[in-house]
């Protein structure tokens, strides 16, 4: 989806407040093709049988595949499946159990293909139609208040490095499930280059990675640096600079890449040729992001972006290499060490997201299904408005509660007396009176964690986020007080309380929209 036409904002002004291209990243996206991957999925689950573990896997990606997916293929260079599946049955002996868990990685990849597409074009659907009511806006503005215009193009710049950032966010997390998705099919043996042309990653094949790493003039460095060594310390690698050994690591990695029948590893099988020029292929892609330029995506699950978790893989391979970690003794080869990264960022990521699940689920109380739906958005980058809106609710309950219990407490009786409810002690008052506190810090919680993903994620204001909890919290209390007050004396102390919920509850969303519409009228 490209940038719509404007009258008075400009879409190239817009890229570059913004530090980069919303658009152009979308459209790296949309160049994929969910459905040739799936496709291929399909034909080699028909070719692996049905195992009910597998199945279960396959049909959940397939699900989450279909939900997302609704275009026709556009692929250029579609996969030949009946191929594919011939020659790697061939390779691997026609293995069931291999086969399918080809069949369901495959799977994942699409639905995680098809899902980062649908949310990228969403938020581009999103940026496109606020930046044309911002465009109508100027107009309006142009001839009576001309400082307003100004500040209005300073909101879409701000609007465009949000969706930019989204959009990368998203990006990041699926190529990110790519990733771990090609592990899993390497470890059947299969190397997925089928999939290249279709997986919505342009210029991430072991061949372009190893031309950027040549156009960049590393390669040419590296050589040099290589000859000077080799000249200065002819007997070895022994009294070799860390650094030296680095640029002939990589002067290898490119021969395995351009050259696979005499690259490092000395393979003599044609698919462990393929598969070695991939493991380099990864390398210097990581070598390339470390010294790239720019914003770039980050994890959402594990912490920092790419460039952090390239500079990390290339820190741990050099360590594997070269035995200098306690757990692993024993020097590894250039590819045991990618494969066994790999492994690794696999089982932490699950492991991350599982312990992330059981939280919420254990420790926060939500649903098993709503628990799964936070997860499932975390992992890709994106946390839904309807999200963040729930959670902005639920906080406003809590901060009611707080209220609500407490408005019970002051009018519960003391002592015997005739009251249905029956008499209340002390300690029974405190008691409710720390529930009270409890559900208070919830609430205060929730807001926080709602006000820092909005300032830190959104780019929103903290002006406009102090603006509307303090208008949220000011309709509670008024809400609590004469909720309470009437509730209390219609029905006693069960009135009280639910007069004092309801009505603090509806006083905190009147209070946020109130303040949020004094904060547009001092703005206009």
């Amino acid at each position: 989806m490209s940038a719509p036409s404007f009258q008075y904002l400009d879409a190239a002004s817009l890229v570059a407040a913004a530090g980069g291209d919303p658009w152009q990243a979308d459209e790296e996206i949309q160049s994929g093709d969910p459905g040739e991957i799936s496709g291929l999925a399909d034909a080699f689950r028909q070719a692996g049988g049905h195992l009910k573990y597998a199945d279960d896997q396959f049909n959940a990606a397939k699900r989450q595949f279909e939900a997302s997916w609704d275009r026709e293929d556009t692929v250029e260079h579609p996969i030949n499946d009946d191929a594919e599946v011939q020659k790697v049955s061939a390779a691997l002996g026609g293995q069931p159990a291999a086969l399918t868990q080809i069949a369901v990685a495959l799977q994942q990849i699409a639905a995680a293909l098809a899902t980062a597409q649908r949310d990228s074009a969403v938020t581009i659907r999103d940026l496109n139609a606020d930046l044309l009511d911002i465009d109508d806006e100027i107009g309006e503005a142009m001839d009576e208040m001309p400082f307003r215009a100004s500040e209005l193009i300073v909101e879409a710049q701000q609007v465009a490095k949000t969706a930019l950032d989204q959009v990368n966010s998203t990006r990041g997390a699926y190529v990110l499930e790519l990733q771990s998705g090609e592990a899993s099919l390497m470890e059947t043996g299969y190397v997925p280059a089928a999939i290249d042309g279709s997986d919505g990653t342009p210029g991430d094949t072991p061949q372009e990675a190893a031309a950027e790493y040549d156009r960049s003039g590393q390669r040419a460095k590296d050589e040099e640096t290589v000859a000077n060594a080799r000249r200065l310390h002819p007997h070895g690698h022994l009294h070799w600079s860390l650094d030296e050994i680095a640029a002939d690591r990589r002067l290898d990695d490119y021969t395995s890449v351009t050259d696979p029948v005499n690259g490092a590893e000395r393979y003599g099988d044609a698919a462990e040729q393929e598969e070695a020029a991939r493991l380099a292929g990864s390398r210097l892609a990581d070598f390339n992001m470390v010294h790239s330029v720019g914003p770039v995506p980050r994890d959402t699950v594990l912490g920092g972006d790419m460039r952090d978790r390239a500079r990390g893989r290339l820190l741990l391979q050099r360590q594997l290499q070269d035995a200098q970690l306690p757990w692993s003794p024993r020097p590894m080869s250039a590819d045991d060490a990618t494969r066994k990264i790999n492994a690794m960022e696999v089982q932490d990521r699950a492991a991350a997201l599982t312990k992330l699940h059981e939280v919420l689920e254990n420790g926060c109380g939500l649903s098993p299904e709503a628990a799964q739906a936070m997860v499932e958005g975390i992992s890709r980058g994106v946390m839904p408005q309807e999200y963040l809106d729930a959670a902005d609710g639920v906080s406003k309950v809590f901060g009611a509660g707080e209220g609500a219990v407490n408005k019970f407490a002051e009018v519960l009786p003391r002592g015997a007396g005739g009251s249905p409810l029956g008499a209340f002690t002390d300690a029974d008052i405190q008691a409710l009176g720390k529930l009270g506190q409890r559900l208070g810090t919830v609430g205060s919680v929730v807001t926080l964690g709602v006000g820092a993903y909005d300032v830190l994620v959104n780019d929103k204001s903290l002006l406009e986020v102090g603006a509307k909890a303090g208008g949220s919290a000011a309709g509670i209390w008024l809400g609590i007080k004469g909720g309470g007050l009437v509730g209390g004396a219609i029905a006693g102390p069960p009135g009280a309380f639910f007069g004092a919920l309801l009505v603090g509850t509806a006083g905190g969303f009147v209070g946020d929209d109130v303040a949020e519409k004094a904060l547009a009228w001092m703005k206009n």
